[in-house]
C-alpha cells in the first residue's frame, strides 16, 4: 500500500511531488515545485513555500509555515515558522 492521501481543499501547485504513505492535512497550500518525500505527515493548514522539501519519515504539525528553499530534515512536535537547510525554527507559534 503506496498510496499518498490528500485532505480537502488542499491547493498543489505545478511540478508538486507527494510520495508514498503521506499524508496532507485539510486546507493546507504547497506551492510550486516543492517535494514531500515519503511517508512524512502534513498537518492541516500547513504552507510549504517555493522548492521547500520535506525529507522521509518526518511530520511539520498543524499550521506551520516551511519558507521556500527550505529542506525539513527532523519532525517538529510544536507549529512554526521553519526555514534554511536544515530547516530550523524561526518562530515558535503558542499553542
Amino acid at each position: 500500500m503506496g498510496d499518498a492521501k490528500i485532505g480537502s481543499f488542499v491547493f498543489l501547485n505545478t511540478e508538486v511531488v507527494v510520495g508514498h504513505d503521506s499524508h496532507v492535512g485539510d486546507f493546507s497550500c504547497l506551492f510550486p515545485k516543492t517535494e514531500v518525500c515519503g511517508d512524512c505527515d502534513i498537518g492541516e493548514s500547513v504552507i510549504m513555500g517555493i522548492n521547500s522539501v520535506i525529507l522521509p519519515g518526518n511530520t511539520l504539525v498543524n499550521g506551520s509555515k516551511l519558507d521556500a528553499l527550505s529542506v525539513l530534515r527532523r519532525s517538529y512536535k510544536f507549529s512554526g515558522i521553519f526555514s534554511g537547510n536544515p530547516a530550523r525554527l524561526v518562530k515558535k507559534y503558542d499553542a
